[in-house]
């Protein structure tokens, strides 16, 4: 089998609301569809769903990488040939993850489909049928959010992820208000987005630590390792790392420095299937517990994810692969069914969903 062409496709899906973090908010999103085509008919889906401002691409950088540089060099390769695949795109150019992902999130479905079995039996097998979400809100009042999080309560969630580093005050207030809401026994971590500076971080942790704390998120800016580090050192609750953490020689890093307690991975932000278990197998060679994040993925994006941790040991957390929760509406026929706080990996071929012509004409960014 020999790949004979690649199509991007750029799409605008708007989401339920705003969604805001610390670094700013959007209403939408603009991701990009890839379809890699094969001599023997099986199309492969991917999706790359960047937020500029975070991951250094954009929709139109993302079409550009794969139309004019990764499409003329793949072609007449063999789509099982994952990691001589990953690295002629790393040939090709520095970072661009986002693109490159989306590319092997569809190496992944040709395989699969070609097989005749679901991504996981190709990236180690079902260690678990079931994958534990954690409910996310962005940064809102208590009023804004309360809604959601009773919905959340009903539909099972046990850990409960509040975007935090804004203001102090509000901050302190929502968290107070969701234990509140919550109640004692369920898990709240908060994730600050690399909002502040490290003085800052362990004062503000500390703080919102008189409503206990699971973990706390990316406290301080991606470059500081040491300030990471400090942090953890000084405050009670578990650090996790998510925007200093994309390849394993990030992982490697974080390990070599003592600076975080916990990985947040993403299939995208690791450069793909492939790629992201590197990232997973140190982490678990270090001792450290992973969990699979969100970029707020579509419906393609999502069932990378699910097939990811579903095949994956040490992705042993409650995930962020909340997109399609988050989303007006989606791009593919299927619908994900939360249950008890959890989404149910897909099991067709490939990673099991199908893109809806009908959706991609109306989204499809001209």
């Amino acid at each position: 089998m020999k790949i004979t062409k690649i199509e991007s496709i750029p799409v605008r899906v708007p989401l339920k609301g705003e969604w805001r973090i610390s670094s700013g908010a959007r209403t939408y999103s603009d991701y990009v569809i890839v379809k890699v085509y094969t001599d023997e008919n099986i199309i492969g889906l991917g999706e790359a769903s960047p937020v500029p401002r975070w991951a250094e691409e954009t929709q139109g950088s993302i079409v550009y990488a794969i139309e004019k540089l990764i499409n003329p060099s793949i072609i007449g390769m063999d789509p099982f040939q994952f990691d001589r695949i990953n690295e002629k795109m790393d040939s090709l150019m520095q970072r661009n993850i986002f693109a490159k992902a989306a590319v092997d999130m569809a190496l992944y479905d040709i395989a699969g489909k070609s097989l005749h079995v679901p991504v996981y039996k190709l990236i180690g097998g079902l260690y678990r049928k079931r994958v534990p979400l954690a409910f996310v809100t962005g940064i809102k009042t208590f009023q804004e959010a309360q809604k959601d999080i009773e919905k959340a309560l009903q539909d099972g969630f046990k850990t409960f992820k509040i975007k935090v580093g804004n203001n102090i005050s509000e901050d302190l207030d929502l968290v107070r208000q969701v234990r509140k809401c919550i109640g004692d026994n369920l898990e709240i971590t908060v994730d600050a987005n690399a909002g502040w500076e490290t003085k800052e971080a362990i004062e503000a942790i500390n703080r919102l630590d008189e409503y206990y704390l699971g973990a706390v998120e990316q406290p301080v800016q991606r470059w500081n390792i040491d300030g990471l580090r400090e942090v953890r050192n000084s405050v009670r609750p578990a650090i996790m790392a998510d925007e200093s953490l994309f390849d394993l020689h990030d992982a490697l890093m974080l390990i070599k420095h003592e600076a975080a307690d916990i990985f947040n991975t993403y299939v995208s932000k690791g450069g793909g299937m492939a790629n992201n278990q590197k990232v997973v197998a140190v982490a678990e060679a270090a001792g450290i517990p992973c969990l699979l994040g969100s970029m707020v993925e579509l419906g393609i994006g999502t069932a990378a994810g699910l097939h990811f941790v579903a095949a994956t040991k040490n992705v042993c957390l409650p995930n962020y692969i909340v997109g399609t929760l988050m989303h007006k509406d989606d791009i593919i026929e299927e619908e994900f069914e939360l249950k008890d706080g959890c989404l149910e990996v897909p099991e067709r071929d490939g990673l099991g969903v199908t893109l809806s012509d009908k959706k991609i004409e109306k989204y499809r960014v001209q």
